[in-house]
């Protein structure tokens, strides 16, 4: 994509986020607590109104940002060769993973459940939907490549019929990697809220240059849609 038309999609994201900050957070807050207790202070202390639900103000500016990227970087979508296709199923495997947590939350803080959703269905659940990206990828966008390249010039592994569910293994912890630096069990103690929204911006950024610099413009789109997502 052009780059007057890259960031002319960010700016509007980030706009449409802070706009769904402040119109839903408030909401939110009024979901978990019923009231906001405003102090001065420490930053990190719990006063118990801090929202939750940030996954739908990120999801909300993706979308909008993800149409406009696909329709600016090919105007005659083809769901065949183009690289269309494998962009709408990053996306739709993102907002899946963000609904998981949206449930989790909700049963947790407006339903008051004990544990929300049990680690070890929402680990089956996880694994279940990045197998099955990876299998809409090989089945409807042709990405049959089942390949590993090692470090240190080791050369490829072909895994053949392995390579989906060790690869679906690897995204499952991947994705749950995020739980060592933020905030565990919310113990501010062990993290800082809001870091996980921070490094997602950083990783989106680094794709987002790569796909320009590979003249990917699918992958790079995607980056830069997420980034200015989070950033707003």
């Amino acid at each position: 994509m052009r780059w007057s038309s890259t960031l002319l999609i960010m700016a509007v994201e980030i706009l449409l986020g802070f706009t769904c900050g402040r119109v839903l957070i408030p909401y939110f807050r009024k979901l978990k607590t019923g009231k906001l207790e405003l102090y001065i202070g420490d930053r990190f202390k719990k006063d118990g109104s801090e929202p939750l639900f940030g996954g739908v103000v990120v999801a909300l500016p993706l979308i909008i940002g993800a149409v406009l990227c696909i329709g600016t970087a090919n105007r005659d979508i083809s769901f065949e060769n183009d690289g269309s296709s494998k962009y709408i199923a990053v996306v739709i495997f993102s907002l899946i993973l963000m609904a998981l947590g949206l449930v989790e939350d909700y049963l947790k803080d407006v339903k008051k459940a004990n544990v929300g959703l049990k680690l070890r269905t929402k680990f089956v659940l996880e694994y279940a939907v990045c197998l099955g990206f990876l299998l809409w990828l090989k089945g409807f966008c042709g990405e049959g490549i089942t390949e590993i390249l090692l470090p240190f010039r080791l050369g490829y592994v072909d895994f053949k019929a392995l390579y989906y569910p060790l690869m679906a293994l690897g995204i499952t912890f991947t994705v749950n990697a995020v739980k060592v630096h933020d905030c565990i069990g919310s113990d501010t103690k062990s993290g800082a809220d809001g870091l996980c929204a921070l490094s997602v911006m950083i990783c989106s950024l680094f794709f987002a240059v790569y796909g320009s610099i590979v003249s990917d413009s699918y992958l790079s789109s995607f980056g830069y849609a997420f980034a200015a997502a989070v950033a707003g």
